[in-house]
C-alpha cells in the first residue's frame, strides 16, 4: 500500500516540483500515478498547471488527514498543526 495520500505534499526528486497530491491514477497492470496540483499562481492569478508524476520519484513532504477503512487517520500533533494554518 503506498505511503502517499491525497492532499500530502510531495516533491518530485527528480526536477524538485512540488505540491499536493489532488488525483490518483492506477493501471492495470502495475504503476501508480499522482497528479500533483503547486500552490503558486501564475501572472493571471489562476493556478498553474497540475503535473502527473510517476509514484517512485515522489516524496512526501508532508502528510495530510487522510481515512482509511472509514477511520480518521490522525494524531493529536497534526490536528494542532491544521487548526493552525486553517486559522
Amino acid at each position: 500500500m503506498s505511503e502517499i495520500h491525497l492532499g500530502d505534499e510531495v516533491k518530485d526528486m527528480i526536477t524538485g516540483f512540488e505540491g499536493v497530491v489532488v488525483s490518483r491514477l492506477e493501471h492495470l497492470f502495475g504503476g501508480v500515478e499522482y497528479k500533483i496540483q503547486q500552490r503558486n499562481l501564475n501572472g493571471d492569478e489562476r493556478p498553474l498547471e497540475p503535473l502527473w508524476i510517476e509514484e517512485a520519484r515522489l516524496e512526501c513532504k508532508r502528510k495530510s488527514i487522510h481515512f482509511s477503512n472509514d477511520e480518521c487517520v490522525i494524531t493529536e500533533q497534526e490536528l494542532s498543526e491544521a487548526r493552525k494554518t486553517q486559522g
